[in-house]
């Protein structure tokens, strides 16, 4: 079984996270997606910014990482977007459920 990744990405709008999560959903790159909104307080260009935000966490194998990167970029209205990733160990029969939700072993 692949290493399995816990993601998060920050969006600006709570339509743009859902739309991110429907697409890698449905290119099955990511097992299942959750949008929560949150609060950001960061430093870009020199200012300091405040601003409500939506992070989307996702379950999926490492070895999609840089699909995943690049959808995201492709959708993000951000020029760096905020990308992280986390191993994670999940129980065997979840962790076998969510690698078969995903395309290297759906049959695509």
């Amino acid at each position: 079984m692949n290493e399995l990744i816990l993601f998060n990405v920050s969006f600006p709008d709570q339509e743009t996270a859902h739309q991110a999560a429907y697409m890698l959903l449905e290119k099955k790159l990511i097992a299942s997606a959750h949008v929560r909104p949150h609060e950001s307080i960061y430093s870009w260009e020199g200012k300091l910014n405040h601003d409500q935000e939506y992070t989307l966490s996702a379950n999926t194998e490492k070895s999609f990482i840089s699909e995943i990167e690049q959808e995201i970029k492709a959708l993000h209205p951000h020029k760096i977007p905020g990308i992280y990733y986390f191993p994670i160990q999940a129980e065997h029969n979840y962790a076998k459920y969510t690698t078969d939700l995903l395309k290297t072993n759906s049959g695509e």
